[in-house]
């Protein structure tokens, strides 16, 4: 059958052009496959402990295999400063407060760094630093629960005079190394002690030079064979030029380097280290350009050698506060506060992703500036891309306040909301967040309420169970990366509690019904423009006759 322009007037080809259209915008948007998920926020968050007396420091948090929650932070009790632990069974309560360590409150005695690590068993090792006994003596003590058993006594894994920066580290069978700072009367030492699964510490070794070499910032992670990998901050006395060095060990070697990874005579800062699954090691650290501090990255293979570093920040804004994380498919998520002048100007946080195999993506900003400032910022990434992130910013009076944004997996930052509530004052000090096999989130926070008690919190995140689920991984901690990458079960919410949803929408473009749409559309405009030039023509020739 001919199908004759005649058999349509303009107004039929008007109404096939509008319906063609339509077609492009529903197979574009409505028909393609949308991913959806809410991520619900516990708001104002679970109560683990109050006091009127003092402020909570340095919460951390892990979570295991089966979805079991330890949380380790220091406090003010009566005369005392302690190093409290409490724990949440899958699908439980928080315990009460347990005392791990207590020193007398005073002149010259107190806590340091604090780091916690957990293996998807359930073994836990906590790390922290003290000064006793007026300065005269500091210690590196550890402590450690094996899967659903009871903490040990506290073990002193060295002593000296000056004692700082120690982190933890453990693979799924239960090696561990730690690493710290140790001050020899000359220069800050890098040191650090190993144990193989079921055994005892080993003697401690200095992975550094003794002598006119000056360190800070060391950090560790375990691979899934056992093996060791270490990176610091290194600044020769003599040549004046800043390094990032790393060091390696296998699980019964002996430590080998340092290896260079950067230099720099105007500065190089904060390297943090991730571990992913195969065995890649990733490193990021800080180091100056031209116009501030630059955030570069290399990797070391499994058995291989260090990549070139990369600069992976933009080269106008110094970056600080990095942090990273890693999930079980080997995807790497960072994060840092920077400075921007755009927007009125004020510090942003922003975050940049890389998928497995794959290079960086290109960074972009959680949060809008801040003219009073912005701090703290801490990420994690479930298995199935999912990312979460917490940080801190300064209110319009100088409050301390608490901000989430979270990412879904090929979609975009949501907008930051505040996890502290109204009535709710200043108080955000050092969050910790972890990730459940679920994708369920946790972060871990301590503010002060308007009757000025000082509360640490629990705020939980739920994803709901038709969202994709993530598969459990083993935490190699205290790397400079959130102790959080291993994964909890789903947090209880207290019955009092409100949620508030965070939506995430993304599409996946639907590339057929989009070319059909689009031939349809190109269809309609021809005949369109044909059929009102025919009629243009009709009108001309009538005109000439006359």
């Amino acid at each position: 059958m001919m199908i004759s322009l005649k058999m349509f007037s303009i107004k039929t080809y008007l109404h096939f052009l509008v319906g063609s259209f339509l077609v492009v915008l529903v197979c574009t948007f409505g028909v393609s496959s949308a991913v959806a998920a809410t991520l619900a926020w516990n708001i104002p968050g679970a109560v683990i402990t109050q006091s009127a007396n003092g402020a909570n420091f340095y919460p951390r948090v892990v979570v295991d295999g089966s979805g079991n929650t330890t949380a380790v932070w220091f406090a003010q009790s009566g005369s005392n400063t302690v190093l409290f632990s409490t724990t949440r069974p899958a699908g439980g309560s928080w315990s009460a407060p347990s005392t791990l360590y207590s020193l007398p409150a005073g002149s010259g005695t107190f806590f340091g760094s604090s780091d916690i690590a957990v293996t998807p068993s359930g073994e836990v090792i906590v790390v922290w630093t003290s000064a006793e006994n007026n300065q005269s003596i500091q210690y590196v003590h550890s402590v450690s629960k094996p899967a659903g058993g009871s903490w040990t006594a506290v073990e002193n894994l060295t002593s000296g005079t000056s004692l700082a920066d120690a982190h933890v580290a453990i693979d799924a069978n239960g090696n561990a190394s730690v690493i710290w700072k140790f001050q020899n009367g000359q220069n800050f030492v890098i040191q650090s002690v190993s144990k193989n699964s079921g055994g005892s510490w080993s003697s401690v070794v200095d992975l550094s030079q003794a002598v006119g070499i000056d360190t800070d910032t060391p950090r560790i992670v375990i691979d899934s064979s056992g093996s060791s990998t270490a990176t610091w901050l290194q600044y020769d006395t003599t040549s004046f030029v800043y390094s990032i060095v790393s060091a390696s060990k296998s699980l019964n070697g002996s430590w080998t380097g340092p290896t260079v990874l950067a230099t720099s005579a105007q500065g190089a800062y904060h390297p943090g280290i991730v571990v992913a699954p195969n065995g890649t090691v990733t490193a990021l650290w800080t180091i100056y350009g031209q116009n501030g501090l630059l955030l570069q990255s290399a990797d070391l293979p499994q058995g291989g050698s260090w990549s070139s570093p990369v600069t992976i920040s933009n080269p106008s804004n110094s970056v600080y506060e990095q942090q990273m994380n890693v999930n079980s498919n080997g995807d790497i998520v960072a994060i840092w506060r920077t400075y921007t002048n755009s927007g009125g100007g004020g510090t942003v946080i922003q975050s940049i992703t890389r998928t497995s195999g794959a290079s960086w993506n290109t960074p972009v900003n959680l949060s809008i500036p801040n003219p009073n400032g912005a701090f703290g910022p801490e990420v994690v990434i479930d298995s199935s891309g999912n990312t979460t992130a917490t940080w801190g910013i300064f209110d319009q009076n100088y409050n301390e306040v608490a901000q989430t944004s979270s990412k879904p997996v090929g979609g975009a930052w949501e907008t930051a909301i505040d996890l502290i509530g109204p009535g709710q004052l200043s108080g955000f000090l050092h969050p910790s967040i972890a990730v459940n096999q679920n994708g369920d989130v946790v972060a871990i926070c301590n503010y002060r309420d308007s009757q000025g008690n000082y509360i640490l919190a629990a705020f939980d995140a739920i994803l709901p169970v038709s969202a994709p689920t993530p598969t459990p991984t083993p935490s190699s901690s205290g790397s400079g990366s959130t102790p959080s990458a291993t994964p909890s079960s789903q947090p209880t919410i207290a019955g009092s509690e409100t949620s508030t949803p965070l939506a995430y929408t993304g599409f996946k473009l639907n590339i057929p019904l989009i070319f059909i749409g689009l031939v349809a559309l190109l269809f309609g405009l021809s005949l369109t423009s044909y059929r009102i030039f025919r009629k243009r023509s009709l009108i001309n020739e009538k005109t000439d006759v006359l």
